[in-house]
């Protein structure tokens, strides 16, 4: 399917048809799609990328159902989530009818969209080791190995910072030493001396002359 921005568009995706947004202003789209058609060059290409299943279209399918659960978050189900709540505010209501308690609807009444016993089930989340197969790592799942290696990861960046930052400190206290401005005045002598060596040289040949009453030329030396 191609079409511009539009409903349409988000239930092309959800019967799992592959849609191309339309994208002649070259602006920032609220609602991308994983195919884009720029110019009427691109319109040809961009269709036949659309009927591939190869590695480069798995991973234009896994980033155009990432780009919807991001923008409709389908699982679970919106309906269901929506019949739910109605059924917990009619049991709430039946309640504080019966109490004579004040109409006050502060509790959450739906579960969190999380982990937890009770709650719905996340969203599958972005499929990294799909969109880069370039990185093996995003495909791994061992959760302790990958938890130690990123407390080791953060340890080597804290120690290269604090070493960057000292060295910093001392490149600031250098610079502000007298010698360096000396220095820098040096080296652009010696810029300015390659820059006039480098200079085409004036003509060498030597000067002619004419002597004021005989009118015979002459090369130079005494007349």
């Amino acid at each position: 399917m191609v079409t511009t921005p539009s409903t349409a568009m988000r239930e092309a995706m959800l019967l799992g048809k592959p849609v191309a947004l339309l994208d002649y202003h070259g602006v920032p789209s609220l609602v991308p799609a994983a195919w884009q058609i720029t110019d009427a060059d691109r319109i040809a290409p961009t269709l036949e990328s659309m009927t591939l299943r190869d590695a480069s279209g798995s991973r234009r399918w896994a980033w155009q159902q990432a780009l919807l659960d991001d923008a409709l978050w389908s699982r679970p189900d919106a309906t269901d989530r929506m019949a739910d709540l109605l059924i917990e505010l009619h049991r709430e209501a039946l309640e504080r009818i019966a109490t004579g308690a004040p109409w006050e609807f502060t509790r959450r009444m739906l579960p969190v969209i999380a982990g937890g016993e009770g709650s719905y089930p996340a969203g599958p989340g972005l499929p990294f080791a799909t969109l880069y197969p370039d990185h093996p790592d995003l495909g791994r799942d061992e959760l302790g190995a990958l938890r130690s290696e990123l407390a080791q990861a953060r340890r080597e960046l804290a120690y290269v910072r604090s070493h960057l930052d000292q060295a910093h400190a001392v490149l600031d206290r250098w610079q502000r030493l007298p010698l360096v401005g000396s220095g820098l005045s040096l080296v652009r002598r010696w810029t300015l001396w390659r820059r006039r060596r480098a200079m085409p040289k004036p003509d060498a040949s030597p000067a002619v002359d004419v002597a004021p009453k005989t009118g015979i030329a002459t090369t130079g030396g005494s007349r």
